[in-house]
């Protein structure tokens, strides 16, 4: 398997945060210095879905050279992974060894700098066209490289036209290639009462609950035509979707006014029309976007988010929490559904050139 691919590609449907102890982790260090002699333990675990969720989580930072991936001994939990980081001592050995440890896979990286770049003081530097940790090759969307011949589910790094540096997003990378910028689910949560600043950048983890920034989606949005595909998870659990078509946010100078040429459901599994939704005073399309530091009529400080909001506020704020993730009788994000609003469990917005 190519190395990018082993770093990136994340087939990891929840990622958790939480920093663990790792019950027994000395029994297996003793073992792992026993056959490889380079490692030591840098203090920090995570529970993953796969071995492939602890080279991501390893991957992504810097100081960590290896990962042991051990599957969690919990009845109740068979799928999840304990991930021991560790730091590799020795960095000339092949990229990628595994050996197994009792029950556990070891997997070292130890050329972390790829597409020629080299390492100075622990980091890499790299050649024109590739960027990150770790020197991967960055694309001008995610359509790119479905065009290139990846399949699957990848991070990797994008930076349209006019972007000042890539931006690491997640590549849905089947029907021609979609780029996700936003997500929300009731396995994480992502604090969306923020400035304009931190609007205009990104926040959140590009593999869990993310936004990736206004500035970024206007840029991959200001030239050509692009659909938004708005994945609604409704309250039965089924991931319905709301086309957009000509979707397009303006330059911050017009507020990242929010616009669309017209709204198509999903055939088979339809979502209905949520950003138009409302009428003249409550529907988000043709709105700009407001953040409780550059407030027009007190919505974005009444519901704590920023949101494309209308004279009314908003009908529907995918930015307010999840009904599971509220005090009873507190505001949350809902979708239409029979044109009454019901309540939904997550979401994905992802975007496509076309």
């Amino acid at each position: 398997m190519a190395l990018q691919k082993i770093f990136l590609a994340c087939f990891v449907s929840v990622c958790h945060s939480q920093v663990t102890e790792l019950y027994g982790y000395r029994q297996y260090l003793q073992e792992l210095d026993l056959r490889e002699k380079t490692s030591r333990y840098l203090g920090y675990t995570q529970q993953e879905y796969s071995p492939l969720g602890c080279v991501l989580w390893c991957n992504h930072r810097p100081s960590c050279w290896s990962v042991l991936s051990c599957p969690q001994l919990a009845s109740s939990n068979p799928q999840k992974h304990n991930c021991l980081l560790l730091e590799e001592l020795a960095k000339t050995s092949p990229v990628i060894t595994e050996s197994n440890l009792t029950t556990c896979s070891f997997y070292s990286m130890k050329n972390r700098c790829v597409n020629g770049g080299t390492v100075v003081n622990d980091a890499c530097v790299c050649n024109d066209g590739f960027y990150g940790l770790h020197c991967e090759q960055f694309y001008r969307d995610c359509s790119d490289a479905y065009n290139d011949g990846m399949r699957g589910l990848h991070l990797l790094y994008v930076k349209p036209d006019g972007l000042f540096v890539p931006l690491m997003v997640k590549c849905y990378l089947e029907y021609g290639g979609w780029t996700e910028i936003a997500r929300q689910d009731s396995d994480c949560t992502v604090n969306h009462n923020r400035t304009w600043a931190e609007y205009k950048s990104e926040f959140g983890d590009a593999n869990l609950c993310n936004w990736r920034g206004l500035d970024f989606i206007h840029h991959f949005t200001k030239e050509g035509t692009t659909i938004l595909d708005a994945v609604v998870i409704n309250e039965a659990g089924i991931r319905t979707h709301a086309y957009y078509d000509n979707f397009r946010i303006r330059n911050e100078t017009d507020d990242y006014l929010m616009h669309y040429d017209g709204y198509r459901p999903f055939t088979s599994k339809p979502a209905e029309d949520g950003f138009g939704f409302g009428g003249s005073t409550l529907q988000a399309k043709d709105q700009p976007f407001v953040t409780y530091d550059r407030d027009r009529n007190n919505c974005a400080l009444d519901t704590g988010t920023g949101w494309w909001f209308n004279s009314g506020c908003a009908s529907v704020n995918l930015h307010l929490k999840l009904q599971a993730q509220v005090p009873q009788g507190s505001a949350y994000a809902q979708w239409p559904v029979n044109l009454s609003l019901r309540p939904i469990t997550g979401y994905v917005l992802q975007i496509k050139r076309t």
